[in-house]
């Protein structure tokens, strides 16, 4: 079952489709082929990437001068660092990453696949050994974005059709997700929370 966060990000992604669909269909069809036309942008997203850190193997214990028993050697371990954050930019052919001390490009053609985590999306692209992470950005909508336009040819009229059909199926992924949560346990006991909240709050103002 989907999430209260994760409901609200279908949410945003359908608006977020509805708007783009109408904001393109005004637009000359030959810039968007030539990528001339910002789609949107979204501030504050932070880019990470994998980075090797070493980490120091254990000294073990001396029985003698020089000889150690259960020592291990160093070795390196790869994590998550954060490179920079700014602005990411998406058009309709490729994302542009503009920061402080990286700015990225990435052509959606050269777009291998994407992943959704938590609060973060994983891209990996053609010749590129590590995969490029984006953070503080919702993912889902960024997921559909991408794979959207990925299948789109803005040179044929027959992209509004496509357009309609992840609309259509956005929302009903968004409905389908809020009955189930609204039937749940969950739901009916955090609809219950938010009512003493309110009836909280109401009093408190009525005593002021």
């Amino acid at each position: 079952m989907l999430s209260k966060d994760e409901i609200e990000q279908l949410a945003e992604t359908l608006t977020a489709l509805t708007d783009t669909f109408q904001f393109l269909k005004e637009q000359d069809p030959k810039d968007l082929v030539k990528n001339k036309v910002m789609i949107f942008e979204v501030p504050n997203v932070e880019l990470l990437e994998s980075r090797a850190r070493r980490i120091s193997g254990g000294a073990g214990v001396r029985v003698a001068k020089g000889v150690y028993i259960g020592r291990s050697s160093a070795k390196n371990q790869q994590e998550l660092t954060s490179l920079d954050t700014g602005d990411l930019q998406f058009r309709s052919n490729q994302i542009i990453f503009t920061g402080s001390l990286e700015t990225r490009t990435i052509k959606l053609d050269r777009i291998v696949d994407v992943d959704m985590y938590t609060d973060t999306i994983k891209i990996n692209i053609e010749s590129r050994q590590k995969p490029v992470y984006f953070k503080n950005l919702n993912q889902r909508a960024w997921f559909v974005f991408i794979t959207l336009f990925q299948e789109l040819d803005l040179s044929n009229e027959s992209w509004t059709e496509t357009f309609e059909d992840y609309i259509s199926e956005i929302a009903q992924q968004t409905e389908n997700a809020n009955l189930e949560y609204q039937n749940s346990a969950i739901g009916k006991t955090e609809d219950k929370m938010y009512e003493a909240i309110e009836k909280f709050t109401g009093l408190f103002k009525r005593k002021k």
